[in-house]
């Protein structure tokens, strides 16, 4: 494998680790933060989707990162994997730890991420729509 190879199975990790690391994680993300009052009393124009990335955006970009580690590790080892390991290595972690990270983020986190991220409180919203 050239270091061109390498580039696009880093850009190919970001896509599809990513991707999938919020698929398995938003629904869990949300189990956890649907009936907590932060998550009721959200601004309207904050959406559902933008807040429940957030909240998961930190395990996404592990499981990224772990991928990368784990192509490396494959790479300078030159490894002879089944496509079974292969699968299990990269694809495992995002599947088993992202949505077990969103399980146990707090719902009470939702208010400074959507003053951090959004930039308004609840109380600036209602000003604004006055």
């Amino acid at each position: 494998m050239n270091v061109f190879e390498l580039l696009v199975a880093f850009v190919e990790a970001v896509v599809w680790i990513g991707g999938w690391s919020q698929l398995v994680g938003m629904p869990v993300a949300w189990l956890r933060v649907r009936r907590s009052r932060p998550w009721l009393d959200r601004p309207e124009d904050v959406r559902r989707i933008d807040l429940l990335a957030e909240l998961i955006l930190a395990p996404t970009i592990a499981a990224v990162a772990l991928a990368w580690l784990t192509l490396i590790v494959i790479l300078v080892a030159d490894l002879e994997l089944s496509s079974v390991q292969f699968l299990a290595l990269i694809w495992g972690p995002p599947t088993v730890f992202v949505p077990l990270a969103a399980w146990r983020s707090d719902p009470a986190r939702l208010d400074s991420v959507i003053e951090e991220r959004f930039g308004r409180t609840e109380a600036s919203g209602a000003a604004d729509s006055a």
